[in-house]
């Protein structure tokens, strides 16, 4: 069956993108809930979490450890 490819986009800062501690990072082929948290954004040195909007499955990673991060820049893929 056909399922629509979904982007999450960062809406609401601009920082530096942290994964999860080891362990928890999210990766391909992860599903998660609405509400399960799949990053962080550092921003004027306070942590953001960043969580999934809707319940579904990562199919890309778009971004690393330490990379900076704006508004509207795509974050992950998931289905």
């Amino acid at each position: 069956s056909f399922r629509r490819q979904r982007q999450m986009c960062i809406r609401d800062s601009v920082g530096v993108f942290h994964s999860l501690s080891e362990g928890k990072a999210v990766k391909i082929g992860d599903k998660l809930k609405k509400g399960d948290i799949v990053c962080m954004v550092e921003a004027m040195k306070l942590m953001n979490e960043i969580t999934m909007p809707e319940d579904g499955e990562i199919t890309w990673v778009a971004c690393e450890e330490g990379g900076s991060v704006e508004y509207g820049q795509l974050l992950y893929n998931y289905v």
